[in-house]
Parts: C-alpha cells; sequence; structure tokens
C-alpha cells in the first residue's frame, strides 16, 4: 500500500482507502497504512520494530487457527 504521507489522520487514510477500494478498510489496515511503506522493489519499510512485532501478533490473533478450521 502507498498511503503512508508523512502526517496524514487515520481519517483521511480510511477516507482515501474507501475511495480506491470501495470498501472501509480493517482497523489492522489502518495500523499499517500509517506505520509500514512498501519500497520499489517489493520489500515492506516499518517505522520501528515495535510496529512490526504487533502488526504480525494482530494478524496471528484474527487469522482462524488450524482448529478452527477443521470444526
Amino acid at each position: 500500500m502507498s498511503y503512508r504521507r508523512g502526517r496524514t489522520s487515520h481519517y483521511q487514510l480510511m477516507s482515501d482507502f474507501s475511495l480506491m477500494h470501495g470498501r472501509t478498510p480493517h482497523r489492522l489496515e489502518v495500523f499499517k497504512m500509517g506505520r509500514c511503506k512498501n519500497l520499489p522493489d517489493s520489500t515492506e519499510s516499518w517505522v520501528d520494530e515495535e510496529s512490526r512485532r504487533r502488526y504480525e501478533a494482530m494478524s496471528q490473533m484474527i487469522a482462524p487457527s488450524d482448529i478452527d478450521v477443521e470444526s
């Protein structure tokens, strides 16, 4: 995502995302938009290691586990 533009508010990020994708972004998507930037070589650049770690932890909490899929 190429939404990181300095001091852009969460409301502006959400509005821009909605216009581009036709849906409201999930809170985790807004978190990533504000703290991560995609580089031209398809890698991500995080503001700090703590933000990356928290994003990964939140993603794991949201993702369905193998136990949930089987039942």
